[in-house]
């Protein structure tokens, strides 16, 4: 009992410690970053609204500017927007930001982890009699092998799910089917995609008792009411916007193929940014898992421990390892412990969950145009990680009888390593993104930016500051006539650093002239890498005005005659001057008419002018990886 109590007291003390050190600043997705953003914009409202109020529209009537893009919202009218993200969690997030200022924010992940840890101890001690021993070592496996920690410490809805799916679980193993499938239908006002599984889980279950079938029917009519009621659709703007990115409805069956082949493996097995890399881990868990399963050849569970520890050596040497979770976080890469799940023999009393999570997964790969993005672990099927953590317990005290001890210690270690890892990482992109905010506390009033994501990480001083989206530059020339009308004199605006070589002469041609230039760059986060240059406006005339319309109408003529240059004009092509922003333009250009060879032998010709241009060498990396 005093041990019992002794390891519930670290866990609760790590915790708050780890939680404390990682929750006040900065983001770690722009996603997460949108789902605050009904509630800074309530603040110009003085008051609760899920409309996000477009503070721009005096200079953008059109809405080409607004910074913050689908599929994370779309316009409602002409001065207002709506996020497609979950309502009720936006309004939790508000009233807990009104009570705790922006600790706020991140109370509903607190909570969330001791709920989780609560709970789960609450199954362990319902599942197994005292005499097998299991809770403390289970609670220590369930909390350290799972990323839970990590998203308990991120603002995203999927780990509030997580406590609503344990709490369904605990009232089916003690037989409340009411209250199973009331806590299991509520999920669905955090996660759309989670409908999917009370459907299945009903249908497995064949459900009888009229009271859970009326739990569920009123759920789902307020449910749908509210999608209405806010969004003017049943199933609510998420759903249709992700529905929207699909591709499973459209192209030929080999493309379709292809996206789904991707989709899986990137739920399930991608764990390298090399596609190579990550095909070989996935074929090598299931010739394990098959040789373990249908041969009785343990060693080769040995075999795949010391596969698994050279991918995660090769996730420590990471330099951007934020970055490559686009391409390397999955189910099985960030929890080598659910390997473990192939030697358990009897799933007999959790068939119906199962058969559910097992169907989710295959559907939701088929219906999903996503698998998840940067994330730690698959997040959309973080609620199953809980039922995995209770059917892994019988396989490690199976395979402690077969004298597979070792390889056993040695998935816990790496799986715990992960989520250490995870911690890591999250704490540089936190911090980095915190320094991107601090930076732009400084800047001018008005900022503009060409990097889609940008704008989200300021959704903090969205209330102080106009902030703009400026895809292409070019744009700037009409955009600068309507500042001056509106008495604007300065304005600060931020690009990758090393593509203001690629915009350096359009912003010489400007009325502007550059008050401060200031370069952020960020501890093991390549990719943030941005300069922000504080601009003032240069009195305007007449045919100051004029030149800039024409300016509008040059650029885009001259980017039609250096496609037509390079394509049908050897000799005019040979008399433009060589530099890295010619080789660039011409590799886009062959690209975009598929021409492969030559955009690569472009590609080739720019890094070799200009070696340490980080884009340049990021996009050969990418075009050689699928060659």
């Amino acid at each position: 009992m005093l041990v019992r109590y002794r390891i519930n007291y670290l866990l609760y003390v790590f915790f708050f410690m780890v939680f404390y050190l990682l929750s006040q600043n900065g983001f770690w997705i722009v996603d997460e970053a949108n789902k605050i953003l009904p509630t800074i914009s309530s603040k110009i409202y003085k008051t609760w609204s899920f409309r996000i109020l477009y503070k721009g529209s005096y200079l953008d009537k059109e809405g080409e500017f607004f910074p913050f893009r689908g599929p994370f919202a779309y316009r409602e009218n002409k001065t207002e927007y709506r996020t497609v993200h979950s309502p009720v969690y936006s309004f939790m997030l508000y009233a807990s930001n009104k009570l705790f200022g922006s600790f706020g924010f991140y109370l509903w992940g607190f909570i969330s982890g001791f709920l989780i840890l609560y709970l789960f101890s609450k199954i362990s001690q319902t599942i197994w009699d005292a005499s097998t021993q299991p809770k403390e070592m289970l609670l220590l496996l369930f909390f350290f092998c799972i990323p839970y920690f990590f998203y308990c410490l991120v603002l995203w809805e999927h780990i509030i799910s997580v406590v609503f799916f344990l709490a369904a679980l605990f009232f089916y193993i003690k037989k409340r089917t009411e209250l199973c499938y009331l806590f299991l239908s509520i999920n669905v006002f955090f996660r759309t995609e989670l409908l999917l599984f009370v459907i299945l889980f009903a249908i497995f279950e064949r459900i009888k008792d009229i009271k859970a079938i009326l739990v569920i029917i009123l759920v789902m009519l307020a449910w749908l009411a509210m999608n209405y009621f806010v969004y003017g659709s049943l199933l609510g703007a998420h759903f249709e916007a992700n529905m929207g990115l699909s591709k499973v409805f459209s192209g030929n069956l080999v493309n379709i193929i292809i996206e789904k082949a991707r989709v899986y493996h990137g739920l399930l097995f991608q764990a390298s940014n090399n596609i190579l890399l990550s095909i070989f881990f996935g074929i090598a868990w299931l010739t394990c898992a098959f040789m373990i399963r249908f041969k009785e050849r343990n060693e080769f569970l040995a075999i795949y421990t010391a596969i698994h520890i050279v991918f995660f050596a090769i996730s420590i040497f990471d330099n951007d390892p934020a970055n490559s979770t686009l391409k390397s976080a999955s189910l099985f890469h960030h929890s080598p412990i659910f390997f473990l799940l192939i030697f358990r023999k009897d799933y007999s009393a959790y068939k119906t969950w199962l058969y559910a999570a097992l169907s989710f997964i295959l559907i939701f790969g088929l219906i999903s145009p996503l698998n998840g993005g940067m994330q730690w672990g698959a997040r959309f099927l973080l609620p199953f990680y809980s039922l995995a953590g209770i059917l892994i317990w019988n396989s490690i005290r199976d395979l402690f009888n077969k004298g597979l001890r070792r390889c056993v210690y040695l998935l816990c270690l790496l799986s715990v390593s992960y989520q250490l890892l995870g911690l890591h990482t999250l704490y540089y992109k936190k911090k980095a993104t915190a320094e991107i905010l601090d930076y732009a506390k400084k800047a001018d009033s008005i900022i503009v930016s060409n990097i889609w994501w940008y704008p989200f990480y300021l959704i903090p001083l969205y209330a102080e500051k106009d902030i703009f989206y400026c895809s292409n530059p070019k744009k700037l020339f009409g955009f600068l006539l309507h500042m001056e009308d509106s008495g604007i004199k300065e304005f600060t605006f931020t690009l990758f650093s090393d593509e203001f070589f690629l915009i350096e002469k359009i912003m010489e041609r400007l009325p502007i002239k550059e008050k401060e230039r200031i370069t952020i760059r960020s501890y093991r986060m390549d990719f943030i890498k941005v300069t922000q240059i504080r601009y003032s406006l240069e009195p305007f005339t007449a045919n100051l005005r004029e030149q800039l319309a024409i300016s509008a109408w040059e650029e885009s003529y001259r980017e039609e005659l250096f496609e037509a240059a390079l394509w049908y004009n050897e000799k005019l092509r040979n008399m433009l001057p060589e530099s890295p922003v010619y080789h660039y333009h011409a590799y886009l250009t062959y690209k975009k008419l598929s021409n492969s060879k030559e955009a690569l032998r472009e590609l080739l010709k720019a890094v070799e002018l200009d070696p340490n241009n980080y884009k340049l060498r990021l996009e050969l990396s990418e075009i050689k990886s699928k060659l």
